[in-house]
């Protein structure tokens, strides 16, 4: 088929069209998924109507989204808004526009250059301006867009908004919508602190999967993104039992599959948190490897890139320890401040406290505490680990550091653990370590039960 598409004469004609749609579907199903994008824009170039290069390019776009290059999908979507707009068909113009808006505020760390709120205003004012406000697709399609577009930030939808676009896209019984609207529910949710919020939402996603095709690239950006998200609020909760349940869901998944980013970035922080060190370091070389062949930026990939880094650094290899340090800033790239930098204060503060380095400790513990912003979701692991060296090395505020650290650590049973093993070394109380050692059980992270128990031995 390849063949025979390459030896067609150029120019639109129907059947190298659907030759070349077929083929965009049939490398997508068979998962070359790389090579599927390319299909459905040739399909487009032998369009015989604008309509159908629209349907063709909003396909490549939602192929795209399966291996995470949303740069390439919101271009994808503007042409495929482009070619309705030369159709005359309004409301797919106003759906493909308000879904390129949502997809740069939604998933703004595939772009090598975010796009900016002034452009993504314009292009809602004209798919406000152009959809049938009473069709319900186009309805819930504005509703999500004016969400996620309300404020200049990205991944920063608006919560009242969200709201109102989870009713519209319910109404549409569209799974695929319901589940984008619900994401945006979980984010405000965890923006605002609420992690168990959050991590109940992303589980009422993971119901909607069985619903959603993996032949069709159409639902490729919300079975992406649900296995994603609901592994990271598993973390965030504090229960990486269950995030690592999810991401071998994901592995099983035959369109994410066990080599990709979204298992890969699932497992890593899961298994690091269980103690599974040696695991972490060996799917660490998997990672790296996607990392490199990636062909747009991942950005929210770092976390599970420093959680290598902790690894090694709780094995005691320094050199090593550095190195994925490094990559993980790399990785993120100018997206730092979003993604890494709550967690990365968290992976330096507790190889501080396991390597008894306290040189630095005072410098490590303000990090912990520093102004994160609501993006990023690490910050109850940073504070609980940031009074933990504050108590460990003997600093004097801390007393205040553990009393600011449990203001976040509620919402999440891995930071309430640790704060626990924390007060009961700031008081030499081995009541409140036996405490603790019972929470590390409970979680099932067996390194930090072996080194909770060494301290009750040594007290």
């Amino acid at each position: 088929m390849r063949g025979a598409l390459a030896a067609a004469a150029p120019g639109s004609e129907v059947v190298p069209h659907q030759l070349a749609r077929s083929l965009g579907h049939l490398t997508y199903a068979r998962r070359f998924l790389h090579e599927a994008p390319g299909h459905y824009e040739e399909a487009a170039r032998r369009a015989l109507a604008p309509r159908e290069a629209a349907r063709d390019l909003r396909s490549a776009s939602d192929s795209a989204h399966a291996f995470i290059d949303t740069g390439r999908a919101f271009d994808l979507l503007l042409a495929s808004a482009e070619q309705a707009r030369l159709a005359g068909d309004a409301n797919a113009e106003a759906i493909t526009l308000a879904f390129a808006v949502t997809t740069a505020n939604r998933h703004p760390a595939g772009f090598t250059d975010e796009v900016s709120h002034e452009r993504l205003r314009g292009l809602l004012d004209r798919a406000m301006a152009i959809g049938d406000h009473q069709d319900r697709f186009v309805a819930a399609h504005l509703a999500a867009a004016n969400a996620w577009n309300a404020h200049g930030a990205k991944v920063a939808p608006d919560p009242g908004l969200m709201t109102a676009a989870v009713a519209a896209a319910r109404a549409t019984g569209d799974p695929v919508l319901i589940s984008a609207g619900l994401d945006g529910i979980g984010i405000a949710a965890l923006a605002a602190g609420r992690f168990r919020e959050a991590h109940r939402i992303a589980t009422e996603r993971m119901a909607l999967l069985d619903d959603m095709s993996r032949d069709d690239p159409y639902p490729a950006p919300e079975i992406t993104d649900t296995y994603h998200m609901a592994a990271t609020c598993a973390v965030t909760v504090g229960d990486p039992s269950t995030a690592l349940s999810v991401a071998r869901l994901a592995v099983a998944d035959d369109l994410v599959g066990g080599q990709s980013a979204v298992a890969l970035s699932a497992v890593l922080p899961a298994r690091v948190l269980l103690g599974d060190l040696d695991g972490t370091v060996r799917d660490g070389l998997a990672l790296w490897d996607v990392c490199e062949r990636a062909r747009s930026p991942l950005a929210w990939l770092s976390p599970a890139v420093a959680s290598v880094a902790l690894a090694h650094g709780l094995l005691g290899d320094d050199d090593a320890f550095q190195l994925w340090r490094t990559r993980a800033k790399q990785v993120a790239g100018n997206a730092r401040f979003r993604y890494l930098d709550a967690y990365a204060a968290f992976v330096d503060a507790r190889v501080a406290l396991h390597t008894g380095r306290m040189d630095h400790a005072g410098v490590l513990v303000e990090r912990t505490f520093a102004d994160f912003p609501l993006q990023d979701w690490h910050r109850a692991f940073a504070h609980a680990a940031g009074a933990e060296l504050a108590v460990a090395s003997g600093l004097p505020d801390a007393a205040d550091r553990l009393a600011a650290a449990s203001a976040t650590a509620t919402e999440n049973d891995w930071a309430t653990t640790c704060l626990t093993r924390a007060r009961g070394r700031f008081d030499h109380d081995a009541d409140a370590l036996t405490t603790s050692l019972a929470g590390w059980d409970r979680i099932g992270a067996g390194f930090e039960h072996a080194y909770t128990l060494r301290l009750i031995q040594d007290l």
